[in-house]
């Protein structure tokens, strides 16, 4: 499997160590999952379109090289205070979520 570019749908991926298999992931594809998590800090481009999460793990915060993060349609309500550390973010897409306010840790995000 490259690990350059993975793209996993419906794959229903939990446990964290079938993630750690793939240490060089530049781009992670996750796709209708229930449950997910990063633990790979040097992934420049996550793609958590239509995941049934609620909130962000806090391993989002160790993806200190992240630039591309797509979280649209899930079922986040707000973005933790760590979502701030994603200084490297230059494209975020939150459409279809469920937030009742602008969430306030993109405010700090200065190269979006």
């Amino acid at each position: 499997m490259s690990n350059e570019n993975n793209f996993f749908q419906y794959s229903q991926i939990s446990d964290p160590k079938q993630q750690e298999a793939v240490e060089d992931l530049q781009s992670l594809k996750l796709h209708h999952n229930v449950e997910v998590e990063v633990r790979n800090g040097n992934v420049v481009g996550i793609f958590f379109w239509q995941n049934w999460i609620k909130k962000l793990p806090e391993s989002f915060s160790n993806v200190k090289h992240l630039e591309r993060l797509t979280l649209g349609m899930n079922h986040l309500t707000y973005l933790p205070n760590s979502f701030s550390e994603l200084k490297s973010l230059k494209e975020l897409f939150l459409d279809g979520n469920d937030f009742e306010a602008f969430p306030e840790p993109v405010l700090y995000l200065p190269n979006l």
